[in-house]
Formats: structure tokens, C-alpha cells, sequence
């Protein structure tokens, strides 16, 4: 892993693989990390914080935005703009020039909306549930159950914390019968 400092058009830091394949007239903000054997076309733009996975490809001109992470093996069409916040699972492929919103899961079923926005969590005490709340629902999981990393795991497509969902007062309306 080459560690590249401002050369033209790279903010800060980047990690960058050794066996990575870089385009010309590429910009990386702060902190892009990009993983082994990516290939990366000409006049890409990838923000802040951007993760590009091992193997993956992205075609020229692409915008993918700050915070935004593409999986192992993805492929990224020419032109195509991914903003902040975006997860593209493994092995995905998207066509050229396709748009997508912020905060989007896409995985090989289709796109999931907000499912990658900001989660906030608190505990009131050492035994007390984990509240989370989410642009996707609130869930309240057991002290002895929590794990960070089910928060991660969900947004990258994982439903393990569905179990905890709360129920809203809405969704007694959508209940049958009423």
C-alpha cells in the first residue's frame, strides 16, 4: 500500500495499493482508500474518505462522492455518479452513466434508499438497552446483545437487526383490520 501525498489533484492523504491501476487526471479528496488490482479510469473523481475495493473497476469520468464505498470485484460504468454515502456491494455491476441518490445500499437485487445514512445509538446505563436510531427505523437491542458492528453489517445489506425493530404508531395503521 503506497501512501500518496498531494501530487495534482489528490487533497491530503490517500492510500492507494501498490497494484492498483490509476487514470490520468484523477482527484482524490482526504483519505480515499483504494484496494489491490482496482482499476481506477481516467477522470475519475473520488471524495473524501472514498473506499474502492479489491478488484473493482470504475469507468472514466465517474464521480463517486465522499464516504461513499464500493465493494470487491464492482464495476462502475463510465460517467456513472455515486454521491456521499453510497455502498456498492461485491460484485455489483452498474451500467454507464446511471445516477444515484445519497445514502443508497446497491446490491445485485436492486437499490435500497437511506439505508447508509447516520445512525445515532445510546445506552442509559451498563445493563440497559442499546437504542438505535436511523433513516431506516429505530431498534432497541439487549446491553449483552450489542455489537457496533451490527450497525455496519446492516447498512451493507445485513437484516440481523431487523429482530430488534420497534414498532411505530404508522405502522399500527398499515396493520389489517384498521
Amino acid at each position: 500500500m503506497q501512501l500518496w501525498r498531494r501530487k495534482k489533484a489528490i487533497q491530503g492523504f490517500a492510500q492507494v495499493s501498490d497494484t492498483a491501476h490509476l487514470g490520468k487526471d484523477i482527484e482524490m479528496g482526504f483519505w480515499t482508500r483504494i484496494g489491490a488490482k482496482a482499476h481506477i479510469g481516467d477522470k475519475v473523481e473520488l471524495g473524501g474518505w472514498a473506499r474502492v475495493g479489491e478488484g473493482s473497476k470504475i469507468g472514466e469520468g465517474a464521480i463517486i462522492g465522499s464516504h461513499a464505498e464500493i465493494g470487491k470485484n464492482a464495476v462502475i460504468g463510465a460517467g456513472a455518479v455515486l454521491p456521499d454515502h453510497v455502498r456498492v456491494c461485491d460484485d455489483v455491476v452498474i451500467e454507464a452513466g446511471r445516477v444515484f441518490e445519497g445514502h443508497e445500499l446497491v446490491t445485485k437485487k436492486g437499490v435500497i434508499p437511506n439505508r447508509c445514512g447516520s445512525f445515532i445509538y445510546s445506552q442509559i446505563d451498563y445493563d440497559a438497552p442499546v437504542v438505535i436510531t436511523g433513516p431506516f427505523g429505530d431498534f432497541e437491542v439487549p446491553a449483552h446483545e450489542f455489537d457496533e458492528d451490527m450497525i455496519d453489517d446492516f447498512m451493507w445489506g445485513d437484516d440481523k437487526l431487523e429482530a430488534y425493530a420497534l414498532k411505530s404508531s404508522n405502522d399500527a395503521l398499515d396493520t389489517p383490520g384498521f
